[in-house]
């Protein structure tokens, strides 16, 4: 998407305009991290005989997010950052140490595709309502459409594994999941003094919406997808409860990859965290491919294309 002669924003002031910038200059590195991500999750995928469908949408995810660099760095420039091309440090492996590689592939595309990526196409949903400047409302539609296909690539895999007797470790290693999503600080107390509402017209929603957003989506999509695979998600609900308590996670490090746990900082997973970024598909749209009957989608039946209204559609306009 080119942003050439598409002037500044006047509503915001230099403040605003500096964080707004650093907001997409962090996203486009998150982006540039989940590329890398995606080029060498296909690869594992082709390697370890995965679906045809879900290797096909992870090569094109690839591409997906190169676009959604220049995207992002475009906007990062036009509110004025000047911190010069965008870098990232190669996406580091994530899963428990223990298990096989098989296993430990479908615990990084569960976790990375099915749950971050839901959670971003939901973030983005509320961000794309609320943005009011032209130029971001555009980005945002972009990415969704993407965003969404990322992660029914999740979606996909998960079902044709669990099909092939797959996944019985991911019910344990939930807590774990989750526990990499998420800043310590999210579901702290909010500093209401410190918000500018007129930071979500330009694609920054409160913290607040953001965990909302995250809740909704953890509660209403991403654990009754996992029950509909078989997988027990009463490990993550209580570690949501207790987030949402202030309790403190105790997560062993042990059950993570040392790229998952000594560099949190540097994961794509927290980039709806840091950079929630808008779109307009709603998180019920993002439910889990199921059969005819109901039950989960076994591989020949997999369409990886949202249930309910179409990202296509003039809901988008």
């Amino acid at each position: 998407m080119a942003l050439v002669g598409v002037s500044a924003p006047r509503d915001l002031d230099e403040r605003g305009r500096g964080l707004v910038a650093g907001v997409w200059a962090f996203r486009a590195r998150s982006e540039r991290e989940a590329a890398s991500r995606f080029g060498r999750l296909a690869a594992q995928l082709e390697a370890e005989d995965a679906a045809a469908v879900v290797v096909a949408m992870a090569k094109r995810a690839e591409d997906d997010e190169v676009r959604h660099v220049e995207i992002c760095a475009g906007l990062a420039a036009r509110y004025g950052h000047r911190g010069g091309a965008v870098a990232s440090e190669p996406a580091g492996e994530i899963g428990p140490r223990g298990a096989g590689s098989r296993e430990r592939l479908l615990y990084e595309v569960v976790a990375f595709c099915a749950v971050t990526e839901s959670i971003n196409a939901a973030l983005m949903t509320v961000s794309h309502e609320r943005a009011t400047d032209p130029a971001v409302r555009s980005a945002v539609r972009e990415i969704l459409r993407d965003e969404v296909t990322h992660a029914r690539l999740g979606w996909a895999h998960l079902s044709a594994e669990r099909a092939r007797g797959g996944g019985a470790g991911l019910a344990a290693a939930l807590p774990a999941m989750l526990s990499g999503t998420v800043r310590d600080e999210l579901f702290a107390p909010v500093n209401e003094a410190s918000a500018d509402p007129r930071l979500a017209g330009h694609g920054e929603l409160p913290r607040e919406v953001r965990v909302e957003v995250f809740t909704r989506t953890l509660e209403s999509v991403v654990f009754p997808g996992l029950e509909a695979h078989g997988v027990d998600a009463s490990s993550g609900r209580a570690w949501l409860a207790r987030a949402r308590s202030g309790a403190p996670q105790r997560v062993a490090d042990h059950a993570l990859s040392s790229a998952h746990s000594r560099d949190p900082e540097r994961s794509a997973w927290r980039r709806f965290l840091d950079a929630s970024t808008g779109t307009t598909v709603a998180p019920t749209d993002l439910r889990p491919v199921t059969g005819s009957s109901g039950d989960p989608a076994t591989p020949a039946a997999m369409e990886c294309v949202p249930n309910g209204p179409s990202v296509h559609s003039s809901a988008l306009a």
